[in-house]
């Protein structure tokens, strides 16, 4: 099967963009499993083969709502004894150009039910492109939908910023070009463009990211989860108060994973050629989990203890 192309969202699909009750359906709705997706391309796959993944290796397989997870109300058919992890990022936390089970949240969900001896689901509400406004719209939701006990947030580029239309429909502006969002229609394009660089700038930008990770956290506190999130700020110092930086992973993937792959480019990079690979994933799903098991040691410990209990 060949991508879908996005397209406008239905009145109906429209109604939960904002939504304690439901989540809110992304451009990429009903696409069904397929093989190639955004920049992990059979065109760029042809010219640049990559060394360890091949054409039948990966499957997107998206729900209907447009995520890389199973639909969501399947929720409803896990007992109490399996857990729940959440994660919300951009594409990389997606795991663009990866299998899903290279993924760095599959990785931290399967880490956790080693450690808990309890079945981890993971649920993946990350999309290429987006910007740090767009997990603080569907975060809420998510909580309230999925109630995970653990959650992954994967902050993006701060200048990622996310565009509603007065109908509903979306868009976020980069750096560059549009990036993701429900429309494609050239007339919203260039308006919401024009406005993104005569207006955004960076301090603009650096205290969007900053405000939407602050509204995250309360809405994780007053869910009582156990989460960390990858994010980096550049902000004032006197901000930092406001941030609960035991939970930070500091700075990005590909951070300082040049120098450690650099002969071993199968391992590198995704197959696409420019996302993070298997390694970088694995090596920050160590990360994540060994923040995680420290920060989280007394309610893991638990959930433990009240899984063998249970066995016994």
């Amino acid at each position: 099967m060949t991508q879908a192309p996005r397209s406008e969202l239905s009145p109906e699909q429209l109604m939960p963009l904002f939504s304690d009750v439901a989540i809110p359906y992304t451009g990429h709705r009903d696409i069904g499993t397929v093989r190639w997706f955004g920049a992990d391309s059979e065109r760029h796959y042809l010219a640049n083969k990559h060394p360890l993944l091949g054409p039948d290796d990966i499957e997107y397989a998206f729900n209907r709502h447009g995520y890389r997870c199973i639909e969501f109300d399947e929720r409803e058919r896990f007992d109490e004894d399996h857990l729940h992890l959440l994660i919300v990022g951009e594409s990389h936390a997606f795991g663009l150009g990866l299998p899903e089970e290279r993924s760095y949240g599959y990785l931290v969900a399967r880490e956790l039910q080693a450690c808990t001896g309890r079945e981890v689901q993971h649920w993946n509400l990350s999309q290429g492109g987006i910007g740090a406004d767009y997990i603080a719209r569907v975060l809420p939701s998510a909580l309230a939908v999925l109630r995970p006990n653990f959650v992954i947030l994967n902050f993006p580029n701060r200048h990622r910023r996310e565009y509603i239309f007065a109908d509903g429909n979306y868009m976020t502006c980069g750096d560059g070009d549009q990036v993701a969002g429900s429309v494609y229609t050239a007339d919203r394009h260039d308006a919401v463009q024009s406005a993104h660089f005569e207006h955004a700038h960076d301090d603009s930008n650096r205290f969007n990211q900053w405000k939407s990770f602050i509204v995250c956290q309360r809405h994780l506190r007053a869910h009582n989860a156990m989460w960390v999130a990858q994010a980096s700020f550049s902000m004032p110092p006197r901000f930092n108060q406001y941030i609960a930086m035991e939970k930070l992973v500091p700075g990005r993937i590909m951070d300082g994973r040049q120098a450690l792959y650099k002969d071993k480019p199968g391992l590198l990079l995704a197959r696409d050629g420019k996302h993070a690979g298997i390694g970088p994933h694995a090596d920050l799903a160590n990360d994540i989990s060994g923040l995680i098991t420290r920060e989280y040691a007394l309610e893991i410990r638990r959930l433990a203890e009240k899984q063998a209990q249970r066995a016994g």
